[in-house]
């Protein structure tokens, strides 16, 4: 993407957006691993961006995809593991290759609060 496009695309985003790629460049939380939850995410933008918060899920989804340009992950189902649905932000054949198991628990040890 050209300097031109990327300053138009970033003009044009909500301020909720705006901030999560501000994070994801700077690697912050909750992106300073390579999985996150869309609930991490939704929990990092602050309250005042989130005007219409009905509606946060399937900006931030579409941000997700589009200008995160992260990879939904397989969901773990087996039910010996928590049922987490996570995203790739970073290394996304790194993740693929490893399975929804071996996500979910690189995930889960990053995070035992989950």
């Amino acid at each position: 993407m050209t300097k031109g496009k990327a300053e138009m695309r970033s003009m044009s985003m909500g301020d909720a957006e705006q901030h999560l790629t501000d994070l994801l460049e700077a690697r912050s939380a909750p992106f300073d691993f390579g999985l996150v939850r869309l609930d991490d995410i939704i929990t990092a933008v602050p309250e005042r961006y989130t005007r219409q918060p009905r509606n946060i899920r399937n900006r931030l989804i579409k941000w997700l995809k589009d200008d995160a340009n992260a990879i939904q992950l397989a969901r773990y189902k087996k039910g010996d593991r928590p049922a987490i649905q996570l995203w790739s932000v970073y290394d996304h054949e790194h993740w693929e290759a490893k399975g929804a198991a071996a996500c979910n628990d690189a995930y889960v040890k990053r995070n035992p609060l989950m």
